[in-house]
């Protein structure tokens, strides 16, 4: 059994405001320097994530994975302040101002992230103020003004990913509940029960709202445009959950949610998303691995891990 972990990343200006267009910017310089591991663009402009791995699910793979981001992160800070750009681990981008919000060079310039980024354009996130004041993200903003980590396990069969989904569902979120924290946004702090999932709840109510956001699944190929993101709905079918009623996972809005494609058993894989970003990452990224050692099936596995 394997795992991965994505870690995403602001990427601000001096004055402590969204850098536009700054991803692209240090990916090049990465790329330069031919460092390893290159970092992948997210929905901002100025968002940038560190996607390592895979690991094999032991402690000793759990050590490995904290050296090899360590080192990815070290990478990411020398090529930012190269550039003038700070790094900020941040949950919530510290800074944002509401015509920053309306400018198109916000979302990152690629179809993918276009594609995602429509599906929530007639939506809002509200984020509320401990002095019960709010402040509105339109919906294909928000997105893109959250960091979170997330941790992906690969079994080797699909039972073996079923049950641990099972078992995350069920327990997952315990462990993780102390880091849900309030949140400083603007120089202020977000209300106490407002954490980056009540963020996703507040934008169009379809999110799930236990607290925590998890799915299974992969799209093993590049999707280009909305129209192919919603096409690829017919391309799916239901996976067998007896313990639930109807005996399915839930298919969510977000398409591929719970889902995988058709005629590609032991192809499963978990991703459980929980957890917000924070300065503590190290931490944190210990937390969900151990989580998942004590939660997944101890069969052996052997089914490689996919980005």
């Amino acid at each position: 059994m394997t795992f991965g972990v994505e870690l995403e990343f602001f990427l601000l200006d001096g004055a402590g405001y969204p850098a536009m267009h700054s991803t692209a910017e240090v990916i090049r310089l990465w790329q330069l320097r031919a460092y390893p591991n290159m970092p992948a663009a997210e929905l901002g402009s100025f968002q940038i994530e560190l996607n390592p791995g895979p690991w094999p699910l032991t402690k000793r793979g759990i050590n490995l994975a904290l050296t090899e981001l360590r080192q990815d992160a070290a990478h990411l800070h020398e090529c930012a302040v190269q550039l003038g750009y700070q790094v900020c681990a941040a949950p919530v981008v510290p800074r944002v101002r509401p015509d920053q919000l309306r400018d198109p060079s916000l979302l990152a310039p690629n179809a993918r992230s276009r594609a995602t980024s429509s599906y929530f354009a007639n939506s809002r996130a509200t984020v509320l103020f401990e002095d019960g004041e709010k402040f509105v993200f339109p919906g294909e903003t928000v997105l893109a003004c959250l960091n979170e980590i997330h941790i992906h396990v690969q079994p080797a069969a699909d039972a073996a990913a079923l049950r641990l989904f099972n078992e995350y569902n069920r327990r997952g979120h315990e462990p993780v509940r102390p880091y849900q924290m309030p949140i400083e946004f603007n120089g202020r702090l977000l209300d106490s029960s407002c954490t980056t999932m009540r963020l996703f709840e507040e934008a169009d109510g379809e999110w799930n709202r236990s607290g925590t956001l998890r799915r299974v699944g992969f799209v093993p190929y590049a999707i280009e445009s909305f129209t192919e993101y919603r096409r690829a709905i017919d391309t799916f079918e239901r996976i067998p959950c007896p313990e639930s009623d109807p005996p399915f996972l839930e298919l969510e809005s977000s398409v591929w949610f719970w889902t995988r494609l058709r005629g590609r058993p032991g192809s499963l894989r978990v991703e459980f998303r929980p957890m917000d970003m924070g300065a503590d990452w190290e931490d944190r990224v210990r937390l969900l691995a151990q989580t998942a050692r004590e939660l997944a099936p101890q069969e052996e596995c052997t089914a490689e891990y996919v980005h």
